[in-house]
Parts: C-alpha cells; sequence; structure tokens
C-alpha cells in the first residue's frame, strides 16, 4: 500500500477520489472546490419519444476531464477490455508510487450497497474509487471509496469481474486514469474563472438532440414532466423518477441537485477573483438546492406509489415545484454570468493566458464526451 496516502469520506464517488489523489500529490482541495473547478454544475435531459425512458443529470460527465484540465494536470483517460492487461498496467503504477482513479461496478463496493436507498441501487452508475496497493501474497487489490474511511482488500478475480459489465448506467468499461502533476498547479484566478466561464457557456447552451442541455434542457424536462400522468404506465413512471432521484442526490447522498455545493464553492471563488457578484448567484443556488429538494420529494411520491401521478395536474405540489425550480435555475444563471469579471478586470498577465486555457478544456472536454 502507498505510505503516506491520506483518504476522506465524500458526497460524490469521482469529486472524493480525486480529492484524495491531489492531496497525495501534495494540494489539499476539500470536495466543493473541485466540484466548482471541475465546472461540475450542470443539467441534461434525455427522453424517448413516448417519454417511457427518461433521464437528468445534474453533475457534469466530464468534471473529471474539465478538473484537470482547469487546475494543469496532465492526464490519460485510458481503458482496456482485456482484463488481465489491465491488471498488469494497474500494478505497474502502483509499483510506481501512482494512486489510481478508476470505475468499479458499484456491487464491488459493500458500503455503496449498504447506503443507498434500496429503490435507487438498480440505477446506480459505475463507481469512482482510488486504488492504493497490490498484495502480492494474497493476490488481492487495495482501494478507497467515497462512503467508507477504511480500505477495501478485493481477491484479483472478482477486481477484474467489477471492472467489466452491469448494467447501461453500471458498467466501467475498464475505465483509468492517468495522472502527471505539475509542481504547481494553474494560478487560481485562471482556474476559477475559467471553470465559472465553463458553467456559463453550459446553461446557455441551447439543444444538442436527444440530449437537452442548460436551461433549455431545464424547460424541456419541465414541460415534459407534465405528460406523465397521461402517456406513461406505471412501471414507467416509477423507472423514470427513480432514475431522476438518483441523479439528483447522487444515490442518496446529498440533497439539492448539488447546487448547495456549488453555492459554498462560488463563496470561495468571488474572494479568490475578486467577483462580488458572485456572491449574489452563490445565495441564489442555495435557493435552487431547496426548490431541487422539492422536486426530489414529489418524485419519491410516484416512486412509491406511482399510480399519484394522477394528482400531478394544473396547481399540484409537483407543477409548483416544477416552476419554481425553472424561476430558481434561471435566475441563478443569470447572476452567475453577471458576477463572473471581464477577463481585463483579471490584470494584463493572467487576461492573456485565459483564451487558450478555456479553449482547450472546452475542446478536451468534448473530445473525450464523444
Amino acid at each position: 500500500m502507498l505510505t503516506g496516502f491520506r483518504h476522506l469520506r465524500g458526497r460524490a464517488c469521482m469529486e472524493s477520489a480525486l480529492r484524495d489523489i491531489y492531496e497525495f500529490r501534495g494540494f489539499r482541495f476539500q470536495e466543493h472546490e473541485l466540484f466548482g473547478l471541475g465546472a461540475g454544475l450542470h443539467f441534461d435531459y434525455s427522453g424517448s419519444r413516448g417519454l417511457e425512458h427518461s433521464r437528468i443529470s445534474v453533475f457534469s460527465p466530464v468534471l473529471d476531464v474539465a478538473l484537470l484540465t482547469n487546475t494543469g494536470v496532465r492526464f490519460r483517460r485510458c481503458h482496456d477490455n482485456d482484463r488481465a492487461r489491465a491488471t498488469r498496467r494497474l500494478r505497474a503504477l502502483l509499483a510506481q508510487g501512482e494512486p489510481v482513479a478508476l470505475k468499479l461496478h458499484p456491487r464491488a463496493c459493500r458500503a455503496v450497497m449498504d447506503t443507498t436507498p434500496a429503490p435507487l441501487i438498480p440505477y446506480l452508475p459505475a463507481h469512482w474509487v482510488v486504488a492504493i496497493g497490490y498484495d502480492d501474497a494474497r493476490d488481492e487489490v487495495h482501494f478507497y471509496d467515497n462512503r467508507r474511511q477504511q480500505p477495501y482488500a478485493m481477491p484479483i478475480a472478482e477486481w477484474e469481474a467489477s471492472r467489466h459489465g452491469g448494467s447501461e448506467y453500471a458498467d466501467p468499461r475498464g475505465v483509468w486514469l492517468e495522472l502527471e502533476f505539475p509542481n504547481r498547479l494553474t494560478d487560481p484566478a485562471i482556474a476559477h474563472w475559467t471553470a465559472i466561464a465553463q458553467v456559463v457557456v453550459g446553461l446557455r447552451h441551447t439543444a444538442s438532440p436527444p440530449l437537452n442541455l442548460g436551461l433549455t434542457g431545464l424547460g424541456r424536462f419541465a414541460r415534459h414532466l407534465r405528460f406523465w400522468p397521461t402517456r406513461l404506465r406505471a412501471e414507467h413512471v416509477r423507472d423514470n423518477a427513480c432514475r431522476m432521484m438518483n441523479s439528483l442526490s447522487a444515490a442518496g447522498a446529498v440533497k439539492g441537485a448539488f447546487r448547495a455545493q456549488y453555492a459554498f464553492y462560488l463563496a470561495g471563488a468571488a474572494d479568490v477573483i475578486d467577483a462580488p457578484g458572485l456572491r449574489t448567484a452563490a445565495a441564489l443556488y442555495r435557493e435552487c438546492a431547496t426548490r431541487w429538494h422539492d422536486v426530489f420529494q414529489q418524485l419519491a411520491l410516484v416512486a412509491e406509489a406511482p399510480e399519484r401521478v394522477a394528482e400531478w395536474t394544473r396547481g399540484s405540489a409537483m407543477f409548483a415545484a416544477l416552476d419554481a425550480v425553472f424561476d430558481a435555475e434561471t435566475a441563478a444563471a443569470a447572476a452567475l454570468a453577471a458576477g463572473l469579471p471581464a477577463r481585463a478586470s483579471l490584470g494584463a498577465s493572467l487576461g492573456a493566458s485565459l483564451g487558450a486555457s478555456v479553449s482547450a478544456s472546452l475542446r478536451d472536454a468534448r473530445e473525450v464526451a464523444a
């Protein structure tokens, strides 16, 4: 096992895994700071033609790419379908003293299965962990995940089986990260400005069918939910509701669609880039967290009793919650854009570097997402 590796439990698996590795390399962050620096605030919605299979995401699917790029860490996002070869690479990295962030099937982590609400377990996505050692004598991998303070030890056969396969949500596809840290990370003002600018751009995105992004996607999501009572059978109502609850709560680990975490991040970033307007946005995102929790509670009611979707009529609690969350998100996005200073106000030396930094990070995010 790696010496000097410090693990802390966290809320989101990817943030927690990367937080541990950043600290191991000498850069200490809190989890919400990495969420913000990775432009983690996000919304996308997709629904089948008949709405039987609808899903949302409130957490950026390329947070790792944006975070590493924005902070100046060189990386490769790797995958290998050859299990033995992937294990050899893992062992080589660990032998070099490198902790490895990678995806496992969630069933590999007992704490995940024990702490996730039972209705959400079938919808769990692949789970990020950090491998920190290989026991040659026992032929076991040692690793941490965000829901348990103590490390796991897993026999290699079980480990390799957990790296591939599973449902459309849970298949880890053999993914891992290889990281090369610089002596000094990107200047904090550049990193924060870039990350916030990426969120502003993402929220203003119009539409990329079948995926609907940002505020446009949020509006379509709110409209489509109003058709559930007339178009969906009970099993589809339950599936959609649980799928969305899983995203909004990170499988029961957070409340409010990560908006409170982003509010904490903005309060700190406001001081770093001297942008007091971001504190206004932070307050509005705390309001968004409350409004998203209201939506979550309404989804929970129909997940438990799908027939209650018939109560979703004009003036109902669900319709009121959808209207409130759209209004809150719209106001917060406007405040975020208004609160982000122009590049020139950051100073000539920083302003000259920002254009290339933003372009590169957005390009990298698109390449990996594709």
